[in-house]
């Protein structure tokens, strides 16, 4: 009788110390876990060598590997500990505080709006830089985006040492394309950049969440905290999100070489 390769299935939780790693052998049963030092500075090295150590435990090769997730609670660690630092947001010409002014519901009501503070906002008001351009509501192009400010931009960026920006145009949902192209010139003139597009994180109407959803991607997925030129390939599923939870990021893959 012909044994079976063993099937594993494996969950990576890359936490600020420790990077957790469980297997399970779908054939068996049989559960293995592992964990390896974090590294921050560049969390796939982590992440790599607790996927060579839990193999190496279960005694399987590569291609014994059915699926890898993978979950991170650094991110939620920077949003709670308020870590904005490097993050920029481009925007269109004249909505450069949307951020800024935010919804005006208030926790716990309004009876609490005497007492409460507004947190600090994901990028500050500095960082936020104005593109003309304009699209409407239903995708039409009233203004073609400005590509000298465009470019421009992107050596500010460089310039500052900003590599993680998020790009928030005016009803980019409805038409992506100045979006997109804007992306294409940040990383022309920053090639160091990781640009996210609110266009494919959350392609929806209502601006201040658009935005920040948009930001919140970007510090997820920022320098230090993504998996190594994950960010670089378009996603692989572009159908409108209904409802966007902050929160960690999970990535689920196939197999090791996707």
């Amino acid at each position: 009788m012909v044994d079976t390769p063993p099937r594993l299935r494996i969950g990576i939780d890359t936490g600020g110390t420790f990077t957790d790693v469980v297997a399970v052998n779908g054939s068996t049963g049989e559960v293995f876990t592992t964990k390896t030092p974090s590294t921050p500075e560049d969390p796939s090295v982590a992440v790599l060598e607790g996927l060579r150590r839990v193999l190496r435990l279960a005694g399987a090769p590569v291609s014994a590997v059915a699926a890898v997730s993978h979950g991170t609670t650094v991110a939620t660690n920077a949003l709670l500990e308020e870590k904005f630092d490097g993050l920029a947001l481009v925007t269109t010409e004249g909505f450069r505080h949307v951020l800024e002014i935010a919804r005006q519901s208030v926790p716990q009501g309004y009876g609490n709006s005497y007492f409460w503070v507004k947190p600090e906002r994901i990028v500050p008001l500095q960082r936020v830089r104005e593109v003309p351009e304009r699209v409407s509501h239903r995708g039409e192009v009233l203004r073609e985006l400005d590509e000298t400010k465009a470019a421009e931009v992107g050596r500010w960026c460089r310039q500052h040492g900003i590599s993680a920006i998020g790009v928030s145009f005016l009803h980019g949902y409805a038409n992506p394309a100045h979006e997109r192209r804007m992306r294409d010139l940040l990383l022309r003139e920053h090639p160091e950049a990781h640009v996210s597009l609110s266009s494919e994180v959350w392609p929806e109407y209502r601006e201040y969440e658009r935005y920040g959803d948009d930001a919140r991607r970007r510090l997820r997925q920022g320098p230090g905290l993504e998996l190594r030129g994950a960010d670089r390939r378009p996603p692989r599923r572009r159908a409108p999100v209904r409802r966007a939870i902050p929160g960690d990021e999970v990535q689920r893959r196939g197999d090791l070489g996707s």
